[in-house]
C-alpha cells in the first residue's frame, strides 16, 4: 500500500480535522469529514494557497498542524480544533476590550460635556440624594447663593438653608413640590428664588434622587410689587379725582345758588320798590363771590403745587419782620371774634433763607383757621430756633379737635366741625395747600396736637438750609423800607426769580444786611424807624454799590446831601415797575460787559 493510500485510510479513521494537500500547489488531495464540517462552518475556502504559499505562513497559523511527506508529493494537515476556539475567544475577548474601551471613552466625553453643561448655565442647580443630601452644586449656585461645594457636599439641603424662609418643614413636603418660593439667606441680604424640584430614576425604575433647578426672581418680585403699588395709587388717585370733583360741584353750588337766590330775591324787591333788604342780600352775595374766589384760588395753588408747577423763591428774610406782617394781617381776625393775638419770638435768629411769601400763606392760613374756631380766647405765633432749623407754631384755646378726625383736616375739603350751621366756614383746601408748601419748602409736614374743649397746636420745622453756590453768586438787591408792602412790590416789579432779595425793615437792619450780604444794588426809603434813611446811607458810605433812594414825598432839600454821599439816583413814588426794572437790567448788563 503507498504512502498516500495509508493516509487516506488514516485521516478516514481519525476524529481530527484532517486533510492531503499536494506539497508543490497545496491544492487539497483529500480529506476527511470532520474537516470538511469544520471549513464549511467557517465559510473557510478549501485551496490552501489562497492562505498562504509557504511554509512560514503555515506556521503563523498555530492552529494548522503542518505534516510533511519528503519525495511523496503531499502534505497531511491535522486542525487543533481546541487551539483554535481558544484563539478565536481571544480575539473575541479583545474586540469586546476594545468595544469597552470605546464605550468607557464616549462616556468620559459625555461626562465632561454635561460637567462643562451642568456648570455653564445661568441657573442654579443642587442635586439632592433620596435621604436630602447634597451631591452636586453648580458654579451658578456658588455664586449666587455663596456656598462652597467643597464645604456643601454630603450635607443635609435642609441644614444649609436653615436661615431662610419659606421652605418646607419636612424633605416629604419639599419633595412632593413642584415649585416653590424660598428667600435664602446670602450674607447680610436675601434673596429670592424660585426653585423648582424634580425627582429622577434609575434604569430599573428606582428614584435615584432630585434635581432642585432655582431661578431669582428678587428683582422680578420687586417689580412686581411697585407695579401693584402703582396700579393701587392710580386707583386711590383715581377714586380721590372723582371725590374732589364731586366735592368740587357741592363746594360750587353752594355759593352759586345764594348768589343767584339773592339776585333774584334783589331783583324782585327792586322791581317792587323795596330796598330794606338789599344791604344783605349784597352782603351776602360778596361773601359768596369771596368764597368762589378763594376756593378757585385754592384749586389752582393745589393743582399747581400737584403738577410739580410751584417753584420755591428762596430770600433771606427776617423773622422778626415777617412776624410784624403777619399781625397787621390776621389782627382784625382775631378781634372779630374777641381774641387776643400774639407773638412769642425766640432764640437769635433774626434771619432766614426760605420762600417768604409761602411760607406767610401757611401761617396766615393756619392763624385763620384759629380765628374762626375760637371764641374770646388767645391766639399765639411762636417762632423758635432749634438745632436742626426755625420751628413755627400756631397755638389756640378754641374748641379743639376730635382725635378721630385728627388726619381728616389734612384731606381735601376734610372739615373737623360740623360746618353746616356756619355761614361759608371755609373751603376745605387750606390745611391740604398749607401741608403741600412745608414739604415744598423742606419740612416733614405740619404736626398737630389737639385736645377737645382746649385748644389745638399746628406746628412744622423748617430746615436751616445754607444758600448754595449759584445764590452767592447771583445778583443781590437789598431793599430797606418799614413798609412791607412796598417790599413786595418792589420784588414783584423786578420779577426775576434768578436775583437774591434781602429785606430789611429799618436802618438798623439795612445796615447789618449790607455788611454781611454784600449786595449789589440798594433801593432804601428816606423815612425809615429807630435809624433815618440819610444816617443809613452815611453809615455804609462811600461804596461803589449803586444806592437808589424811594420816597413818596419832595426830596429836593435832601438831594445835594444825597448825592455828595453814595446815592445814584432817586424814584419818586408813585412808580412803575418798568423804572425798576431798567434800573437792574441797566446794572446786571454792565456786570456782564
Amino acid at each position: 500500500m503507498s504512502e498516500l493510500s495509508f493516509a487516506k485510510r488514516l485521516i478516514d479513521h481519525t476524529e481530527i480535522p484532517s486533510a492531503i494537500v499536494d506539497r508543490v500547489t497545496l491544492s487539497l488531495i483529500c480529506c476527511n469529514q470532520n474537516f470538511q464540517e469544520f471549513v464549511s462552518r467557517r465559510n473557510l475556502p478549501l485551496k490552501f494557497g489562497r492562505l498562504d504559499r509557504t511554509r512560514l505562513g503555515w506556521r503563523e497559523h498555530p492552529e494548522i498542524k503542518l505534516t510533511e511527506h519528503k519525495g511523496n508529493g503531499f502534505c497531511l494537515i491535522q486542525l487543533d480544533v481546541q487551539l483554535k476556539e481558544e484563539l478565536e475567544q481571544a480575539q473575541r475577548q479583545i474586540k469586546l476590550d476594545q468595544m469597552i474601551e470605546e464605550a468607557y471613552k464616549i462616556q468620559l466625553e459625555n461626562h465632561d460635556f454635561l460637567h462643562k453643561v451642568f456648570n455653564t448655565v445661568a441657573t442654579t442647580l443642587i442635586v439632592v440624594s433620596t435621604e436630602g443630601h447634597i451631591v452636586h452644586i453648580n458654579r451658578h449656585a456658588e455664586k449666587l447663593l455663596g456656598w462652597d461645594a467643597a464645604n456643601c457636599l454630603g450635607l443635609s439641603f435642609f441644614d444649609v438653608i436653615e436661615d431662610s424662609n419659606g421652605i418646607p418643614q419636612t424633605f416629604d413636603s419639599f419633595k412632593s413640590l413642584e415649585s416653590t418660593e424660598i428667600d435664602f439667606a446670602v450674607g447680610n441680604s436675601r434673596v429670592t428664588m424660585l426653585v423648582f424640584t424634580n425627582p429622577f430614576y434609575t434604569k430599573s425604575g428606582n428614584l435615584s434622587g432630585f434635581v432642585c433647578s432655582a431661578s431669582d426672581i428678587t428683582r422680578l418680585k420687586q417689580v412686581t410689587e411697585e407695579l401693584i403699588e402703582a396700579r393701587d395709587r392710580a386707583q386711590v388717585a383715581s377714586r380721590a379725582k372723582s371725590v374732589f370733583l364731586s366735592n368740587m360741584s357741592h363746594e360750587l353750588r353752594t355759593p352759586l345758588n345764594a348768589i343767584i337766590g339773592y339776585a333774584e330775591l334783589a331783583e324782585e324787591d327792586i322791581l317792587d320798590g323795596e330796598f330794606d333788604g338789599l344791604n344783605e342780600a349784597i352782603n351776602v352775595m360778596k361773601k359768596s363771590g369771596y368764597y368762589l374766589l378763594e376756593l378757585v384760588n385754592g384749586v389752582l395753588d393745589l393743582a399747581k403745587i400737584e403738577d410739580g408747577r410751584a417753584e420755591v423763591n428762596a430770600t433771606d428774610f427776617s423773622l422778626e419782620g415777617l412776624a410784624k406782617q403777619i399781625q397787621t394781617m390776621v389782627e382784625p381776625l382775631a378781634i372779630k371774634k374777641s381774641n387776643r393775638f400774639q407773638i412769642s419770638l425766640s432764640g437769635d435768629q433774626p434771619q432766614i433763607w426760605s420762600d417768604q411769601q409761602k411760607l406767610k400763606q401757611v401761617l396766615i392760613n393756619l392763624i385763620g383757621n384759629a380765628c374762626k374756631f375760637t371764641e374770646n380766647g388767645v391766639i399765639e405765633l411762636c417762632i423758635s430756633e432749634e438745632s436742626d432749623g426755625v420751628r413755627f407754631a400756631v397755638r389756640d384755646t378754641g374748641r379743639g379737635i376730635p382725635p378721630e378726625k385728627k388726619k381728616l383736616v389734612f384731606e381735601r375739603f376734610g372739615q373737623a366741625h360740623d360746618v353746616n350751621s356756619q355761614k361759608l366756614a371755609g373751603t376745605g383746601l387750606g390745611l391740604t395747600i398749607s401741608q403741600s408748601l412745608v414739604k415744598l419748602l423742606g419740612s416733614q409736614g405740619i404736626e398737630l396736637k389737639s385736645e377737645l374743649g382746649k385748644g389745638s397746636e399746628f406746628s412744622f420745622l423748617i430746615p436751616r438750609v445754607k444758600m448754595t453756590d449759584e445764590a452767592m453768586d447771583a445778583f443781590k438787591v437789598l431793599i430797606v423800607d418799614d413798609e412791607a408792602a412796598i417790599r413786595e412790590y418792589l420784588i414783584d416789579c423786578i420779577g426775576d426769580g434768578s436775583i437774591k432779595y434781602f429785606e430789611a425793615e429799618n436802618g438798623d437792619q439795612g445796615l447789618s444786611l449790607f455788611m454781611t450780604k454784600k449786595p449789589d444794588l440798594v433801593l432804601t426809603d428816606l423815612h425809615l424807624p429807630h435809624k433815618s434813611g440819610i444816617e443809613f446811607i452815611e453809615e455804609i458810605s462811600p461804596t461803589e454799590t449803586p444806592i437808589y433812594v424811594i420816597s413818596g414825598t419832595s426830596i429836593d432839600s435832601l438831594k445835594d446831601k444825597c448825592q455828595q454821599l453814595s446815592v445814584k439816583g432817586f424814584i419818586e413814588k408813585p412808580f412803575s415797575p418798568d423804572e425798576i426794572r431798567d434800573i437792574v437790567r441797566d446794572l446786571r448788563s454792565r456786570d456782564v460787559a
